[in-house]
């Protein structure tokens, strides 16, 4: 299982709230945007949190980093994570079968929602 964290395009930013405009793509690039994290770093950095604050951008460290741009120790980027780790097979989960007993607890056996979930299918051919 990994989390997704949506983060602004660089770090430190500085932005009122709400927003009142779109990030300015045009003119600037996404140094860090959206992160992916094994499940078991962010367990890890929230059970050292209070219950229920929210984690700051700075606290969500894993070591060792991720990948090799300048906040891999922040997770993956999304775009890395997918085509780098998930199509490589290096990361995810390969269900053989559609009524895999893992699967079908993930997906239907929850005993409460599920606030987020990606769930991506690559057919492949026999060999």
């Amino acid at each position: 299982m990994y989390y997704s964290f949506y983060n602004p395009p660089t770090v430190p930013y500085q932005n009122a709230v709400p927003r009142r405009a779109a990030f300015p793509l045009e003119d600037e690039g996404i140094l860090v945007g959206c992160r992916v994290i094994l499940a078991e770093a962010a367990h890890s950095v929230l059970s050292g949190l209070p219950i229920g604050r929210t984690p700051q951008f700075r606290e969500m460290v894993v070591d060792p980093p991720l990948s090799s741009d300048s906040f891999g120790n922040h997770g993956w980027r999304l775009e890395q994570f997918i085509a780098d780790e998930v199509l490589r097979c290096r990361q995810g989960r390969l269900f053989n079968e559609d009524d895999d007993a893992d699967l079908h607890a993930l997906l239907y056996a929850r005993e409460a929602p599920i606030a987020s979930l990606i769930y991506i299918a690559f057919d492949l051919p026999g060999d």
